[in-house]
């Protein structure tokens, strides 16, 4: 009920709001708030490391990412046991050890723990930005983006009215299309030049995972891509 209620609110009550930016400006201000262009430009590699809550139980994901495009993507949990893969561009991946491509769905959804490197590049991975009146469940505090994913479906974006960062992401699901993934960012520390979330939070369903970051390193001279074999 909450997609259909909530896509089909959006599309019924998108605004041109006034005099208000446009969604496009809204969204280069957010880049703004993160860090200046210079800064951002500076950015080569992110290595970022967080312990992690969920149903399951605790658990570690460390992600490395060379922008524009490499993911080194690796979960580690109580009992041991590991997932690991690296994803070359936006659709070529593989777990580590096998050689079978993973499809475009899970490359998505691994890329989408790429969050700091989301916020780097947030009008290069959303698309067809369009404003969206806030349903009156959700804080006035909050500016609403409609836009459109890298696998094309629609995506919604919620900004800080006052500081311009990104708050929320919420996105279809793209192994359950039925399922609307909800990500926030909170506990924004600067780093260096730039201001990064260090919180993040994912409701999926019935599902609730905690991403507690205790490193957030910005271009490491360590950093090394592994090739797909």
């Amino acid at each position: 009920m909450y997609r259909i209620t909530f896509f089909l609110c959006s599309i019924l009550i998108i605004s041109c709001r006034g005099n208000d930016p446009s969604p496009a400006t809204l969204v280069q201000a957010s880049l703004d708030a993160v860090g200046t262009r210079e800064a951002r430009n500076e950015v080569k590699n992110i290595t970022a490391l967080a312990n992690c809550v969920s149903k399951r139980g605790r658990y570690q994901t460390e992600v490395r990412t060379a922008l524009p495009g490499y993911t080194y993507f690796r979960q580690t949990f109580s009992d041991s046991t590991t997932y690991e893969a690296n994803i070359h561009g936006k659709i070529n991946g593989v777990r580590t050890g096998s050689t079978t491509p993973l499809p475009p769905e899970v490359v998505f959804a691994i890329r989408s723990h790429e969050f700091h490197a989301i916020l780097f590049q947030l009008n290069e991975r959303i698309h067809d930005f369009k404003f969206f009146t806030l349903p009156d469940t959700l804080s006035s505090d909050l500016i609403g983006v409609q836009g459109k994913d890298e696998l094309d479906h629609i995506c919604f974006l919620f900004f800080d009215a006052h500081t311009k960062l990104l708050r929320e992401i919420h996105f279809e699901d793209p192994m359950d299309k039925s399922t609307i993934i909800k990500v926030s960012f909170s506990n924004w520390k600067k780093s260096g030049k730039l201001r990064l979330p260090y919180f993040v939070a994912i409701h999926q369903g019935n599902k609730f995972f905690t991403f507690d970051f205790v490193r957030i390193n910005i271009n490491d001279p360590a950093f090394q891509e592994i090739p797909l074999r």
